[in-house]
């Protein structure tokens, strides 16, 4: 299928063709680095990311000054068991951050008994332009796990690769 779409050289608006190749087939939001992820049907971007992705995380005890100092489901694998949500998910910047624990308990983000749980002598920190390994989005499409799963011979669940957007490429 091809449209038009606008474009400026030079000053000049300009008509030129486009075409479809591929379509959003997941969008998925962490509120807390290394914890369960949000399903989303729509989320607002901006240069930060998702607005309210990993604003939250755990820094363990004594690695303070580490060049990576965060809590990660490396160290700390039932990290993907606990459920971070927004209180008010149509303002997460303003909202209260709330989790659901592997024990059905819901703490909020800050009380000390969650950090007290995740053990490592942990502390958390918020930091509004999000906390990030690389970069704000992350993105991989349904062909690249298709192509992993082949590999390794066994279903894998997309959201262990803890993308932002999955696409289904055409």
């Amino acid at each position: 299928m091809q449209s038009l779409v606008e474009s400026v050289k030079g000053g000049q608006v300009t008509e030129m063709p486009s075409r479809e190749i591929g379509k959003v087939a997941a969008l998925f939001r962490y509120p807390v680095k290394s914890m369960a992820a949000e399903s989303l049907d729509s989320v607002d971007v901006g240069w930060n990311g998702f607005t309210g992705d990993r604003r939250w995380a755990f820094v363990r005890g004594g690695l303070v000054r580490s060049g990576f100092p965060w809590l990660t489901i490396r160290e700390s694998p039932e990290m993907w068991h606990y459920q971070p949500r927004f209180e008010d998910d149509t303002d997460p910047d303003k909202t209260m951050t709330l989790v659901r624990t592997p024990d059905g308990d819901e703490l909020e983000v800050v009380d000390p008994a969650l950090a007290n749980q995740l053990g490592h002598d942990s502390q958390v920190i918020r930091q509004s332009r999000g906390i990030f390994d690389t970069m704000p989005l992350s993105l991989i499409t349904t062909q690249t796990i298709a192509a992993l799963e082949a590999s390794v011979g066994e279903a894998l669940d997309m959201r262990r690769f803890r993308p932002n957007l999955v696409v289904e490429s055409l």
